[in-house]
């Protein structure tokens, strides 16, 4: 009985370990489903980032903020809330933009600060950080937060460079139309004159040629037609 007890007891312990899992790996799934679908819908800068930020601070029951780089060489929020009035908060910030891994409360690097700190990766360097500030934090995150959050932070990144490179294609695309109008214009132009020039460039040669054996009615009339040439 005592071999039969433990047997099942093990079991059990082992059915509710796979549920937890499950659980997690389904709350996974719809977590980065729901965001993919809310940023699929979008395919401008700011509201894909307040979608972001939305879903997230939902999904944690938390405080959340984007920060991407800007023109001082920093980093702004471009989305959600401000920064508490900390400079090691910033401090953390920069260090996860430049590294690329994840800082901040309960993960082990940096952990006093309020905020947990994970780069916004794309497909090669950090495009800015995600921050979240848990409404009850946790001295270690449990084995679902973070790996959670880094993922959700890796599809908003990729969302993000994807809207850049998007920007950058119709960027060219106006250009490159722009260029083709510009090479139509000056070939309309230079066809348009062409001919006049033709007649003006004929006109002042036979003068010049003919200064001393042309009559004056002749010369009158190549000088009107360099005058007038169309």
């Amino acid at each position: 009985m005592l071999v039969v007890s433990t047997l099942i007891s093990e079991l059990t312990a082992r059915i509710k370990y796979q549920a937890r899992v499950a659980r997690r790996q389904e709350r996974q799934t719809a977590a980065l489903y729901d965001l993919s679908r809310r940023l699929g819908a979008t395919d401008r800068p700011h509201p894909l980032l307040e979608a972001a930020v939305e879903q997230i601070s939902r999904i944690f029951a938390g405080r959340v903020a984007i920060l991407l780089p800007s023109a001082q060489g920093g980093l702004k929020v471009a989305a959600g809330a401000d920064l508490p009035d900390d400079t090691r908060e910033a401090t953390v910030a920069r260090w996860v933009s430049r590294h690329g891994h994840a800082a901040g409360a309960g993960t082990g690097t940096l952990s006093a600060m309020r905020g947990i700190y994970v780069p916004l990766l794309a497909m090669q360097n950090p495009v800015g950080v995600l921050r979240l500030e848990l409404s009850q934090p946790e001295p270690v995150l449990t084995t679902d937060v973070l790996p959670l959050l880094e993922a959700l932070a890796r599809q908003l990144g990729l969302a993000m460079e994807r809207d850049e490179l998007r920007r950058e294609a119709g960027e060219a695309l106006l250009e490159i139309e722009a260029e083709r109008m510009r090479n139509t214009l000056l070939s309309s132009v230079s066809h348009d004159l062409k001919t006049p020039l033709t007649v003006i460039a004929g006109s002042a040669s036979s003068l010049l040629e003919g200064k001393q054996t042309l009559d004056a009615a002749t010369k009158t009339e190549l000088a009107q037609a360099i005058s007038t040439p169309c």
